[in-house]
């Protein structure tokens, strides 16, 4: 209930709920990343950085490093938002999750390279994680580097050859996926 009020902009109803649950249950992680939510939601940069050091400090895993290099990135900071990136990845090298929050950051910094480099790692823990494939086939179709292409095709067939689910939503909202200046179509 509080989430939706946040997305309804009725911050003070948010606010009022998530205090009481913050009450109720103190060691909660969703509360706690709710609250993180609301203040960057209404641009408190010092609050929400403020709860996510708690959050680091109390639960000191790569989901409260994810979510402070988030807030970081929201607000502009590109270098602490990186340092919480790595550790989330030092932390939990095997949580895929991780690596596609890398490669989103990566790709935001214009680091397509390094984008690549950690949707694959992601691919690499989950192959068969249909969202992740996807996500990975956009990264790597707009690659500059024929290699990255090329395993994005791969990547693309595979998964039109194994899920039916995937084969549908492609030819349900047909698209062409566009690699250098050539449009390879998917859907038929």
């Amino acid at each position: 209930m509080a989430l939706l009020k946040i997305r309804q902009n009725k911050y003070e109803q948010a606010f009022e709920l998530l205090s009481e649950l913050k009450k109720q249950q103190p060691a909660s992680f969703p509360v706690a990343a709710s609250m993180v939510e609301l203040n960057t939601r209404q641009k408190k940069e010092t609050e929400a950085i403020k709860l996510c050091d708690e959050m680091v400090k109390q639960f000191g895993n790569a989901s409260a490093y994810l979510l402070r290099a988030k807030v970081h990135t929201a607000f502009a900071d590109s270098n602490n938002a990186e340092r919480d990136f790595d550790q989330a990845a030092t932390l939990e090298p095997d949580n895929a999750e991780v690596w596609v929050a890398k490669s989103n950051f990566e790709l935001s910094r214009g680091r397509a390279s390094q984008a690549c480099e950690a949707i694959c790692k992601a691919v690499s823990l989950m192959p068969e994680n249909i969202r992740i494939q996807e996500h990975a086939v956009g990264i790597l179709l707009s690659s500059n580097e024929p290699d990255k292409v090329r395993q994005g095709m791969e990547l693309l067939d595979k998964a039109l050859s194994q899920s039916s689910k995937y084969r549908a939503q492609i030819i349900q909202s047909p698209r062409s996926y566009c690699t250098n200046g050539f449009a390879i179509d998917k859907t038929g």
